[in-house]
């Protein structure tokens, strides 16, 4: 499938002319300039992929990138400043930044930007940072950070309500724990959707004979992760207030995170060691620890029918090593049936 960059690629490379022939560039020809330029050999049939889609050029590639605006520019396909960032900006590829722009178009920075004052050295190493980090950011990669402060809030919401007992009523335990069920049956799911576990070198060179079956277990993994990190949490919580301790703020987030953490981590590890233990993926081999999905709701139903005896010093943390320890007995079995 043709890309917006590849069609665009190919229309300034067209616009190109040799000055030996007058005709335009062709593929082989640019794939010479490029080795001449850059010092990196490529072949026609990379351009073509370029060009129709099927190959892309890495985000962090800037020397590339630079190389063949500075060809299309030279040759004729690029005329200004402006062309060469809408190229750029099809392909999800950062503008050009102030070096790039000296280097490739210097005659259109103006007068006044060549006799701007000194900049304060620590002022130019800051923006410096920050200029190679959002080069180095692709639009993937900054809706990635967005999703996951997203799930990080919404777990905030949902989930450490019901880490931040003991309840004063009934009343705000039920609202609790509902929030806890929302977001034990929706959460997993965005962590999961966010694994991106389909563009892994590692499953690409597997012979995955049902990728749904990969993109099942996958999910699976991320309710059991969510689960596991939710309990271990849940446990120091009871410790806390056994000890009549107070969770300090930089705590409740460290709680977040490790829940979310470990739940990213067993998606991807979940799908990894049935593969290793059967050289397979098939729903027989784990379809019952789908269960998981409804851990949650299973939970906060036992939890608010025995949250006395759960809160008391002594029965509650016996209870809860008991539920830790099924859990990591069940994964244990899963892993090495």
């Amino acid at each position: 499938m043709k890309s917006k960059f590849g069609e665009q690629f190919r229309k300034l490379r067209l616009l190109c002319h040799s000055p030996e022939t007058g005709k335009s560039i062709t593929q082989s020809q640019f794939a010479q300039f490029l080795y001449t330029e850059i010092g990196s050999l490529y072949s026609g049939t990379a351009i073509s992929d370029w060009e129709t889609g099927k190959s892309r050029i890495d985000v962090n590639d800037r020397r590339l990138l630079s190389g063949i605006i500075k060809i299309l520019k030279q040759y004729g396909g690029i005329k200004n400043l402006s062309d060469a960032n809408f190229l750029l900006e099809l392909g999800d590829y950062r503008a050009l930044n102030k070096e790039e722009i000296k280097l490739l178009f210097p005659e259109s920075i103006s007068n006044e930007q060549k006799i701007e004052g000194p900049v304060p050295a620590w002022a130019e190493k800051s923006v410096s940072t920050i200029r190679k980090f959002t080069d180095s950011l692709s639009v993937w990669q900054f809706a990635r950070m967005i999703t996951f402060a997203w799930i990080f809030s919404l777990t905030y919401w949902w989930i450490l309500p019901s880490l931040q007992f003991p309840f004063s009523d009934e009343d705000i335990a039920i609202k609790k724990m509902c929030l806890y069920v929302i977001g034990t049956l929706f959460i997993p799911l965005a962590i999961g959707g966010m694994t991106n576990i389909k563009n892994n070198s590692y499953w690409k060179e597997q012979n995955i004979q049902k990728p749904i079956n990969l993109w099942l277990y996958m999910f699976q993994g991320a309710y059991v992760g969510f689960h596991v990190g939710y309990f271990f949490m849940f446990f120091l919580t009871l410790m806390l207030t056994q000890f009549n301790l107070q969770s300090a703020v930089w705590f409740e987030m460290i709680k977040i995170l490790f829940i979310i953490i470990v739940s990213y981590a067993s998606a991807q590890l979940v799908p990894y060691n049935l593969w290793r233990a059967y050289q397979r993926l098939e729903l027989k081999d784990g379809w019952i620890f789908f269960i998981f999905v409804i851990v949650g709701p299973a939970w906060a139903f036992f939890f608010l029918e025995y949250y006395e005896m759960l809160v008391s010093p002594i029965l509650g943390a016996v209870m809860m090593l008991i539920s830790i320890s099924i859990v990591i007995v069940i994964e244990i079995f899963k892993n090495h049936k």
